[in-house]
């Protein structure tokens, strides 16, 4: 009776949620840990058509057992498997990137099989303690409300069946149908912060509220549906603005949208949040200077220009100092320099300079702290030249100088000196630049 009433439980949830269509292939993520155990069983018992997507870590001595128990399983039930060694790199990263691994694995026999659905065997229990261990180490949102019963990656649709009973329930399934499963020895060690949550503060909640995982699930749900609101306004803010935020709109926005679409964007740039993170790039964006930036972690860069804020890779400023003789031709960034004594045609650009006021070399450089230019109208410097002219920092850092004999009669395309303009126009040569 107990084994129907567990069958119907899970059936129900699926209906409800519309998790699953009828008789559809899915993917089952298994361990042979009793949780995906029973969940085999059931899916199998609804009529589902099962793949199972075994992954071996290697890192324990049963790994192979249970290899070879999930082989023989699934010939036993005469169901399609496969199955992927995964080895510990013991990198920084590893955990982060063995779930991505797995994940990718289990898109892969879906794609395979042609299955819509990969499956995994998350509970209550897993839930509650998803929402603890978040609360603990902190993070946004989506991971306050720890799992979801179901989830989108591509067109494949991963489904949390068991989110609707507890670890005992599954545990009594088990007991009842004589199930066998594989215990991983690492769920009993406290080094572990999700197994002391289980086993010490999971059970003290329980003892406060009996219903604590039911109440937490509830919570789960509620911060699911205030996400996936907050989520969607964040997508459209997003595809309005070519996923670049537009400060002046941005600034009106209520905070927890604010702080989303900063998420958002981390997200997609696949950098770490953190609750400390997106307040600090909030902050900087709500800031009155016109420009600055945030070193982020993996090469990238949080930078603010005037109206504009986004995320971009890190690239180390080059320092650029060329000298330009008469008759050699110079390379920069995309253009190339070179002098010549004839007129340039019509579409060429190009400077006209007076030879006999020119001492070879010239020099292209970039920027330097008190740099200045002689105007018709005075002396002014580059600093606030660029300020005035609204260049971001990068095109500043970008912009090319030239100069004579040690006094700038040029910053390439933005402004000419006023010896230039009152240069001689006898023996003239000129400095053609060109877009390669």
């Amino acid at each position: 009776m107990e084994v129907m009433k567990m069958i119907n439980k899970v059936q129900s949830f699926i209906k409800e949620n519309k998790l699953i269509e009828p008789h559809a292939k899915i993917v089952l993520a298994f361990s042979y840990g009793v949780d995906s155990r029973v969940l085999l069983d059931i899916l199998i018992k609804l009529g589902y058509e099962v793949i199972i997507a075994h992954v071996n870590h290697k890192h324990r001595l049963q790994s192979e057992l249970e290899e070879d128990e999930a082989i023989s399983l699934a010939k036993r039930l005469n169901i399609n498997y496969e199955v992927m060694h995964l080895v510990e790199d013991h990198s920084k990263n590893f955990h982060a990137d063995a779930h991505n691994k797995r994940y990718d694995f289990f898109m892969q026999v879906a794609k395979k099989y042609n299955a819509n659905y990969i499956a995994t065997a998350h509970h209550l229990n897993d839930n509650a303690e998803t929402i603890l261990l978040n609360l603990i180490r902190g993070s946004n949102l989506y991971g306050y409300g720890g799992i979801n019963i179901t989830q989108k990656r591509n067109n494949i649709t991963i489904v949390r069946p068991l989110m609707c009973v507890t670890k005992k329930e599954i545990k009594t399934y088990q007991e009842v149908n004589n199930l066998t499963y594989y215990e991983d020895s690492s769920n009993s060690e406290d080094e572990f912060r999700r197994n002391r949550i289980r086993h010490h503060i999971l059970p003290l909640l329980e003892n406060e509220n009996p219903n604590i995982l039911k109440e937490l699930n509830n919570y789960s749900k509620m911060m699911h549906e205030a996400f996936s609101f907050i989520r969607n306004m964040s997508i459209t803010y997003l595809n309005e603005h070519n996923n670049i935020i537009d400060v002046e709109s941005f600034k009106i926005l209520d905070n927890a949208l604010k702080k989303d679409i900063i998420s958002l964007i981390l997200e997609k740039k696949e950098i770490e949040r953190s609750y400390n993170l997106i307040n600090l790039i909030l902050n900087n964006i709500m800031d009155k200077a016109p420009q600055n930036e945030i070193t982020l972690h993996d090469g990238f860069i949080f930078k603010k220009r005037y109206n504009k804020a986004f995320i971009d890779v890190k690239n180390e400023k080059v320092e650029n100092y060329h000298k330009l003789y008469e008759n050699n031709v110079i390379y920069i960034q995309n253009l190339r320099f070179y002098f010549t004594k004839n007129l340039p045609n019509s579409s060429a650009n190009y400077l006209k300079l007076c030879y006999n006021e020119l001492v070879f070399p010239l020099v292209l450089r970039n920027r330097r702290d008190g740099d200045t230019i002689e105007m018709t109208y005075g002396h002014k410097k580059i600093k606030k030249l660029f300020m005035d002219l609204h260049l971001t920092k990068e095109e500043r850092d970008n912009a090319l100088i030239l100069e004579n004999n040690g006094e700038i009669l040029w910053v390439v395309n933005l402004a000419k000196s006023k010896r230039l303009t009152e240069m001689k126009s006898s023996g003239d040569i000129y400095l053609v630049y060109e877009v390669i």
